[in-house]
C-alpha cells in the first residue's frame, strides 16, 4: 500500500490542508536512486524510498495517477512536504520500534498485564531486548467507553514505572501517553523525552502552553470527541483525507501556540 496521504498545503486560511498529495509507484534501494537521478521519481522524505507517481487531491476532487514529471507547478509547495526530511523530534535518527506499556487495569491491548509495576518493568526489559527503540507509557485507558479517572490517578499509575525505567534503562528514550497537563509536567520532570497526546492537545487547555515552554518531542494523535463520545463521530467522507486534514489543523494549532514544527 502507498503511504498515507500527506503533504498538505499549510499556507493558512480556511483552505488549510485542502490540498493533499498521495505518493504512488514506490521504488526502493538502488532502483529508487536510479529513478531519482533519471528525473522520473522523487525521494520520499529524503530517504531510501522514492515515488514515481502521485494522486493530487483538492477537496473531494482527485486527479491522477500521474507521473511526478506531470505535477503542475502550483502543486510543488505541497509536494515539497513529501520530499523534505522528517525531523527526528529529539529521538534517535531513523525508524524506531515503539514498545507500548499500558499501566491500566482495562487496556484493550494487554488486558491489564502491565498494571502491576514489576510486571510493567519486566515487560519493558523484554521489549527493549526484542528491539524496541523507544517505550511509551500510558496510565489512562482511552478506548471507547473507558471510565474517567483523575490526572492524579493517572500519574500514580505512570510515575513509578517511568521512574523505574529511567533508573534502570537511562539510555532508552521514554514517551508518556497522556492528555493531561499535570501528568505531562511531572513526566517531563521525571525524565520523559516525548509527550504523546491522543487528543492532539485539545483535551486540556493548559497542555499546549506547557509544552511550548519545553523542548520535548510531541506526538499528536487523531481522536474525535472523547472516549465517552467518540463512537458518535465516526462518519467520514474519506477517512484517510479527513484524518490527515484534521491532524494537519492540529499541527498548525500547535505551531501557532509556540511548539516548533521540528518537535
Amino acid at each position: 500500500m502507498p503511504p498515507l496521504l500527506h503533504g498538505g498545503d499549510h499556507t493558512g486560511g480556511k483552505h488549510m490542508w485542502r490540498r493533499l498529495v498521495e505518493p504512488m509507484g514506490l521504488l526502493f534501494g538502488q532502483a529508487a536512486q536510479e529513478a531519482i537521478v533519471q528525473g522520473c521519481a522523487l525521494p520520499l522524505h529524503n530517504g531510501g524510498t522514492a515515488f514515481s507517481m502521485v494522486r493530487l487531491i483538492e477537496g473531494e476532487t482527485v486527479a491522477g495517477p500521474m507521473p511526478v514529471s506531470a505535477i503542475p507547478h502550483t502543486w510543488l509547495p505541497v509536494v515539497q512536504r513529501l520530499v523534505s526530511p522528517v525531523s527526528d523530534a529529539g529521538l534517535p535518527a531513523g525508524p524506531l520500534v515503539m514498545g507500548i506499556l499500558n499501566t491500566t487495569p482495562d487496556s484493550f491491548s494487554c488486558a491489564g498485564q502491565h498494571f502491576n509495576v514489576a510486571h510493567a518493568l519486566q515487560a519493558a526489559y523484554q521489549m527493549v531486548h526484542d528491539g524496541a527503540g523507544v517505550l511509551d507509557i500510558g496510565g489512562e485507558s482511552t478506548r471507547p467507553g473507558a471510565a474517567v479517572i483523575s490526572p492524579q490517578q493517572e500519574w500514580e499509575r505512570v510515575g513509578p514505572v517511568l521512574e523505574g525505567l529511567r533508573q534502570s534503562m537511562p539510555a532508552v528514550p521514554l514517551s508518556v501517553d497522556t492528555r493531561n497537563s499535570l501528568v505531562m509536567e511531572r513526566a517531563l520532570a521525571a525524565g520523559a523525552q516525548v509527550i504523546n497526546d491522543v487528543s492532539a492537545l485539545e483535551h486540556d487547555p493548559a497542555a499546549l502552553p506547557l509544552l511550548a515552554d519545553k523542548n520535548c518531542g510531541v506526538v499528536l494523535m487523531h481522536m474525535r470527541g472523547t472516549p465517552q463520545t467518540m463512537e458518535a463521530h465516526i462518519h467520514y467522507t474519506d477517512v484517510a483525507c479527513d484524518v490527515v486534514r484534521e491532524l494537519g489543523q492540529r499541527v498548525e494549532a500547535a505551531v501557532a501556540g509556540g511548539i516548533a514544527r521540528e518537535r
